[in-house]
């Protein structure tokens, strides 16, 4: 019986959506291909305490027993320890059968079959060479139960929502809820409710404010749906399952170099709101929530959010076209 091997991270500095869209394609394909499926999950707690070369040793070690008739699908952070996943691509490049790398880089292509990308849009689509690059809106790997077709006319913003992500890696949570809830600007606003990732340092010791509510051991953002209007978050697969849900969200950014042509993609559709800088994100937030107030304003994001909804696919449909790629 064919052997998939999937490999991801999580971390302090990987976050936890490499695991999980990982996990999401793992309980697919067990659901609907007759191979064995392994989950191999790096994590950083093992990588710091052992260094950097322990993934080369780790992977080694897990490919001695030969890996000729396997599939391997990477799902792995590449910058993060850039040599040594090099190392592991040319491991896995001789010992396996087929290599997909999702959301891959342009550098390790080559040693690559087919990278696959969950997102609108590619900054240089010519970088990646001959080896076959499959993206667009209709690749995105969301939790299937945030896709709500429903239509959303909130006119008043009462409650706002703010996403860092799985590890909170430039630790926002330490001051963004209370600059947020404290705000003149944003007095309007009843409850900020704040989704705290596993990863989030001294996640137990966060600052207790009269109008946040901070939610642990989130499974998605549905839980959402029908209690906020705006979302402050940064960017990741929570944009894409807000705007599914019909929030339209403030996407941080630090510089204008962090901005890359998926975010360019949504904003320009009206879909989501970049800004630029950590000091401008309250003025930002004022702003948007006046937008959101407004029919017009309204109107260009659920015109926008219907037509991005067309597009996608729901999670099983994108999966079992994934598979496909991989036992092709």
């Amino acid at each position: 019986m064919p052997r998939i091997i999937i490999v991801s991270a999580q971390g302090v500095t990987f976050g936890l959506g490499h695991f999980k869209r990982c996990e999401r394609i793992a309980n697919e394909l067990e659901k609907s291909f007759p191979a064995v499926i392994e989950h191999w999950t790096i994590d950083e707690k093992d990588l710091s305490q052992r260094g950097g070369s322990w993934i080369y040793d780790w992977l080694s070690e897990k490919c001695a027993g030969g890996l000729k008739e396997d599939t391997v699908v990477l799902d792995i952070p590449l910058k993060k320890c850039e040599v040594e996943f090099f190392k592991l691509f040319e491991i896995l490049s001789v010992a396996s059968k087929k290599i997909i790398s999702i959301d891959g880089f342009a550098e390790t292509a080559h040693l690559v079959d087919m990278v696959y990308i969950p997102s609108p849009a590619v900054d240089d689509v010519k970088a990646f060479g001959e080896t076959p690059l499959v993206y667009g809106l209709d690749c995105l790997l969301l939790d299937e139960i945030c896709i709500d077709t429903s239509s959303r006319d909130n006119a008043e913003v009462r409650h706002c929502l703010i996403v860092t992500g799985g590890a909170d890696v430039f630790d926002y949570l330490s001051w963004l809820p209370r600059l947020l809830s404290t705000s003149n600007g944003l007095q309007q606003l009843e409850k900020f409710y704040v989704a705290v990732g596993p990863f989030v340092k001294n996640r137990s010791r966060l600052e207790s404010l009269s109008r946040v509510q901070y939610c642990y051991k989130l499974p998605n953002l549905v839980s959402f749906k029908n209690k906020v209007e705006v979302a402050v978050t940064t960017f990741g697969v929570s944009v894409y399952e807000l705007i599914a849900l019909g929030i339209h969200s403030l996407v941080i950014n630090q510089s204008a170099s962090q901005v890359d042509c998926a975010q360019q993609f949504l904003a320009d559709a009206g879909l989501i709101t970049i800004v630029i800088g950590d000091e401008n994100i309250e003025r930002e937030l004022i702003k948007l929530s006046s937008n959101i107030n407004c029919s017009k304003f309204r109107l260009k994001f659920n015109v926008a959010r219907k037509k991005f909804l067309k597009q996608i696919r729901p999670n099983s449909q994108t999966l079992k076209r994934l598979i496909s790629r991989l036992i092709a």
